[in-house]
């Protein structure tokens, strides 16, 4: 039921279950919807976490250290979960998770490799270094270029798409 929720799954009556197909309208919902809700998340989570938690957040990401891009994806998940989840709103982290499900889906589906694990660290903790100042429009922005690294990750097809052109 969980698969079927995200989309990752679809059941037809005396057929069976199957492997949802990957299309472009997929990725276009998935690319317009991830920067607004981690956008949403980082104003709420900037309001809602106390100061422990942040410095939870900041320790994440200070104390990691690159091991490989498959370990990094993991960890890119984790730290953007939990700023998610600081937020403190259940209702915004189930939508989340399910973009962010269809965009690592579309990651490893599309021939691109996977980011550049460093700059994805180095992003992430800018993002969470202006978290812990409370700068929310900084963090926001910051924020949008780590996004923006990873939807020019996807490859040609998602880079020139206008939503792309919608970020700054």
């Amino acid at each position: 039921m969980l698969l079927i929720e995200e989309g990752l799954v679809r059941t037809f009556p005396r057929r069976g279950t199957f492997v949802s197909d990957i299309t472009v309208d997929s990725l276009q919902h998935a690319l317009e919807m991830r920067p607004r809700l981690e956008a949403i998340a980082l104003e709420i989570c900037c309001d809602k976490a106390n100061d422990n938690e942040l410095q939870h957040l900041a320790n994440l990401v200070n104390d990691y250290e690159v091991v490989s891009s498959v370990d990094s994806h993991e960890f890119d998940f984790n730290v953007h979960s939990l700023i998610v989840r600081l937020a403190h709103n259940d209702y915004l982290y189930d939508a989340w998770i399910r973009v962010y499900t269809a965009c690592s889906r579309l990651k490893y589906s599309s021939l691109s490799p996977i980011q550049d694990a460093q700059t994805m660290l180095t992003e992430l903790r800018e993002v969470v270094c202006h978290l812990q100042h409370r700068d929310v429009h900084a963090a926001k922005e910051a924020m949008e270029v780590h996004l923006r690294s990873f939807i020019l990750g996807l490859g040609p097809i998602a880079a020139s798409k206008e939503w792309l052109s919608g970020m700054k």
